[in-house]
């Protein structure tokens, strides 16, 4: 981490290396993380907070900076989630716990064996061949945006397995569009998680689509299709909208 230096990287102050065990001392990060923060917005009412959506989408934006300079480090994250995603006090994205993130410089892919993998979270190639690649941290990344239009839900609910959400990417399932979430963003969600990894965009083209105005990106101008629902609704009041999208990838024909 000593190597970071980024607005949107939590920063490492120092190592204490007297005494066990060995700590690191990062920046102080005043408003946890931001899936803390989305609990907080939806315990204390959607309504008490202005512009939401222009919030989402400017977090988004910082997320996408913090992650395009280390994919320019020749870094993958590999538990890129809101949980690793921390604010500051002026609610300043920036990334941290990089308990699991690899240098790149020599290879394409870091093969791993063994350990816990964030299985709702993890790109297929990664979770089945386990290898990761910046491509696998943007399928973290499309997961992330769908947490944050959710207000917080658990990808892929609590009704299905580890194991159930292994089959179902396979066969060419993807999270249906949040309430309240445009086309566009849904459309750079679907985009991240292309099951060919070169097809995904890279954190440099994201950031480029992130970079068209909020109102472009949070309204359905180009398509005239109605947004349905709320953000924080209930998740089932979208689950049939931008239908050619969520099929994508289907292989049930």
């Amino acid at each position: 981490m000593g190597q970071f230096q980024h607005k949107h990287i939590v920063s490492l102050c120092g190592v204490v290396l007297e005494g066990q065990p060995i700590m690191a001392v990062l920046e102080y990060m005043a408003n946890g993380d931001v899936r803390q923060y989305l609990q907080f917005i939806r315990h204390n009412g959607l309504d008490q907070f202005d512009n939401l959506a222009s919030r989402l989408l400017n977090m988004a934006r910082e997320i996408a900076e913090g992650m395009k300079y280390l994919s320019k480090k020749c870094f993958i994250h590999r538990d890129l989630a809101a949980r690793n995603v921390m604010l500051d006090d002026q609610l300043t994205c920036k990334i941290g716990d990089f308990g699991m993130s690899r240098d790149l410089a020599e290879d394409t892919y870091y093969i791993t064996h063994g350990g816990k993998i964030p299985i709702r979270w993890t790109a297929p190639e990664a979770v089945v061949y386990k290898k990761y690649s910046t491509a696998s941290d943007v399928w973290s990344y499309g997961i992330v945006l769908y947490e944050m239009w959710t207000i917080g839900e658990k990808p892929y609910g609590y009704s299905w397995s580890n194991n159930d959400v292994i089959e179902m990417l396979e066969k060419g399932y993807r999270l249906s569009p949040p309430p309240g979430c445009s086309r566009p963003v849904y459309e750079l969600m679907i985009s991240c998680w292309h099951p060919d990894h070169h097809q995904r965009p890279s954190f440099h083209d994201v950031t480029v689509r992130l970079a068209a105005s909020n109102d472009g990106l949070l309204s359905n101008r180009a398509t005239s299709e109605p947004i349905r629902g709320c953000l924080g609704d209930c998740l089932d009041d979208a689950a049939g909208t931008y239908l050619d999208l969520q099929e994508t990838y289907s292989k049930v024909k």
